[in-house]
């Protein structure tokens, strides 16, 4: 087993990425929306509010995401194409 978590990155050092021409603001929009939900589950946490009767612990975002500046980061220095429609 492994004893941490890596990125897909770590496993394809010289893969191509290829990118849809609204990834930054896909991205962005995502990492907020991932946000919201963490902290709306920890306030439930926090609150002693449980789902059908089960306590649930949220993972910490930076230790499950990448954030825009580490995916930036992890797209340096490799070929990247983004795609554009017209």
């Amino acid at each position: 087993f492994h004893e941490g978590m890596d990125t897909l990155f770590a496993f394809l050092p010289d893969s191509v990425v290829s990118l849809d021409y609204q990834t930054e603001e896909a991205v962005r929009w995502r990492c907020e929306q991932i946000n919201e939900f963490y902290q709306a589950r920890k306030q439930a946490e926090e609150n002693g509010l449980s789902e059908a009767g089960m306590v649930y612990h949220p993972v910490a975002v930076e230790s499950f995401f990448l954030s825009p500046e580490e995916l930036n980061r992890s797209l340096a220095g490799r070929a990247v194409y983004q795609h554009f429609p017209f």
